[in-house]
């Protein structure tokens, strides 16, 4: 396989999860190599004003005020946990102080599961929009759920 035909192929889940993981161990180990304090922290689909719409809440809400279709990639049937920016800063200012939090790696986020379907049926709602929802193909291996273990972070900072 070429460089191209690899940069050209599609990314699957798998590759991300393994990715973050190498990013992590590698930070872990210069850390430990010159007597650094690091943490970890996952953050779990965080949302908030001023949010680009390169991520699905701004591009749903942008799609709704413009009337035109709010695009589901997939079937739409896939969940995630959103999180509001405040939430996420108050535990990234909590981890800061904490040490127990050192050499940990640690999500930040919400349990509360929104399919994306729900998610873009609630911005039509909300926004008074007549857009229709549709379903484009994705040739991204889609993740069912997305749920974030919270119990080492509500053992550090509540």
């Amino acid at each position: 396989m070429t460089c191209t035909s690899l940069a050209a192929r599609p990314l699957h889940a798998w590759d991300y999860a393994l990715s973050k993981i190498v990013c992590e161990q590698l930070t872990f180990g210069h850390a430990r190599r010159h007597h650094l304090r690091v943490t970890a922290i996952r953050l779990f689909n965080v949302v908030g004003a001023r949010q680009t719409d390169r991520v699905v809440v701004p591009t749903f809400l942008g799609q709704a005020r413009r009337n035109e279709a709010i695009t589901l990639h997939g079937d739409g049937t896939q969940s995630r946990c959103f999180t509001d920016v405040r939430d996420a800063v108050e535990g990234l200012v909590r981890l800061a102080d904490c040490d127990a939090a050192v050499d940990e790696t640690i999500n930040i986020g919400s349990r509360n599961e929104l399919s994306v379907r729900q998610l873009a049926q609630h911005v039509k709602s909300v926004t008074g929009s007549d857009s229709s929802i549709e379903t484009v193909p994705y040739d991204f291996q889609m993740i069912p759920s997305r749920v974030p273990c919270l119990g080492k972070a509500r053992q550090l900072i509540g």
